[in-house]
């Protein structure tokens, strides 16, 4: 394992916002505040920093100077922390964030929340900046959890997850809202997704540990909730106390295998624990819904749990309290409220394969790869400690504002995350996918 400094100009940044590169072996760091040790007694300038692999497991970091000739913009683009991040063919995208005086030093300690979606285009370098706020959506939005997926069609669609589920047409610019159904989970905070298409035209994202009132148990589940169905399941493997699921990063390596690296022990927040994971790290394979204590570089292409599989067999490809506007824009003016037992609609298997490589945005190789997850690893050792006693009242400041502190509730409300970072690697076509 090796240690690859990261500091820039004398910038040292914690928790950034990571989007790979189209060359597949490098990748770019955003936003972000500024360190706790070592850094600078104001805020850093906001900058775009790429990390260049050199293949043997190191690397160099550099500024990356195109954002400043391309787009004009860029300097309007204030600094956030705690942005949601997810990544389409071509474009990264960073949603909400909080600009506090960690990242601004014109802003107060307790925050202001940055209602929009920060867009870059890997291949021309330009950036967008479109508002958070819909007629649906009224955010703010911050530590939360988004995805992209093109099984709507079009340029695809943001999908951000709570008591409901918030979609945003890229292409229309415009907020759609569903209620969330089935089994779903219990409040919690701080914990980590994945995101995945299945090869029947659905998109999963998987959702593990987290932080709430209940017992540890509970946290040691893994939920999936399916889209276009809007239902949520639960994972059928037995739940063992002690893993550490606070604040950890939850990663899709391969197909189908999500690997969790770093968190806190739910029942020791305050004592130093011995890793309950093998080599620090939890596999979970997303198809067959079980811990393994092994990663399988060749494993298959990633297909929906039978759990979904049956749900959609059963009731078809949609609930019958979908909205209507939901419904046309993931089935057009075909859709129904038949409950007839037939699944969404089947890609062709260049669609399928195409779809799995960019939705899940990233980067493919083991040795990049290694480098996202080495990347979560250091921060995770760096930041959980000191997570449990940073700013509460730069999030707890929302409520006594006026604002809502967002939470998974199952109850209507919207996701206002605290959770660890969740990184993809590209599955690229005829390649063994190792785990380093």
């Amino acid at each position: 394992m090796n240690q690859i400094d990261k500091a820039i100009d004398g910038q040292s940044l914690n928790v950034p916002t990571l989007w790979p590169a189209l060359d597949n072996s490098s990748f770019y760091a955003y936003n972000g505040e500024k360190g706790w040790f070592f850094t600078p007694a104001n805020a850093p300038t906001n900058k775009l920093y790429k990390f260049t692999s050199d293949g043997s497991g190191g690397g160099t970091w550099a500024e990356d100077d195109q954002s400043y000739t391309v787009s004009s913009n860029f300097t309007d683009l204030a600094r956030v922390g705690g942005s949601a991040t997810t990544c389409g063919p071509d474009t990264c995208y960073a949603v909400g964030g909080l600009r506090y005086s960690r990242t601004d030093n014109s802003m107060p300690d307790e925050g202001i929340p940055a209602a929009g979606i920060v867009s870059y285009n890997l291949s021309s370098g330009v950036w967008y900046n479109d508002t958070l706020v819909g007629t649906v959506f009224q955010g703010p939005w911050a530590y939360g959890k988004v995805f992209w997926t093109d099984i709507a069609g079009g340029e695809g669609i943001l999908i951000l997850i709570g008591g409901n589920v918030y979609i945003y047409d890229i292409a229309a610019k415009t907020w759609h809202q569903q209620g969330a159904g089935g089994d779903v989970p219990g409040v919690r905070t701080s914990y980590c997704t994945v995101g995945v298409r299945s090869d029947n035209n659905t998109y999963e994202i998987f959702m593990y540990g987290g932080s709430q009132s209940v017992s540890s148990l509970e946290l040691d589940n893994v939920w999936v909730l399916s889209l276009p169905s809007f239902q949520w399941h639960r994972g059928n493997h037995t739940p063992v106390r002690g893993r550490t699921g606070i604040d950890g990063s939850c990663n899709l390596v391969g197909h189908r295998q999500m690997v969790i690296v770093g968190g806190l022990d739910p029942d020791n927040l305050s004592e130093a624990v011995v890793d309950p994971w093998p080599l620090g790290l939890g596999i979970f394979d997303l198809s067959d819904m079980v811990f393994k204590d092994r990663y399988d570089a060749d494993a298959s292409a990633y297909s929906s749990p039978n759990i979904v599989k049956t749900w959609y067999t059963d009731n078809g490809p949609m609930a019958k309290d979908i909205n209507d506007d939901v419904k046309q824009l993931f089935f057009g003016s075909t859709a129904t409220n038949s409950s007839t037992g037939t699944s969404p609609s089947a890609t062709d298997a260049t669609d399928a394969d195409r779809s799995e490589s960019n939705n899940t945005g990233a980067i493919a190789g083991g040795v990049v790869g290694g480098v996202f997850v080495l990347a979560a690893a250091i921060a995770g050792v760096w930041l959980l400690r000191r997570r449990k006693r940073r700013n509460d009242k730069a999030r707890n400041a929302y409520e006594s504002d006026g604002h809502q502190k967002y939470e998974i509730d199952g109850r209507g409300r919207p996701a206002y995350e605290v959770g660890g970072e969740h990184l993809h690697e590209k599955d690229a076509q005829q390649q063994r996918h190792e785990l380093l």
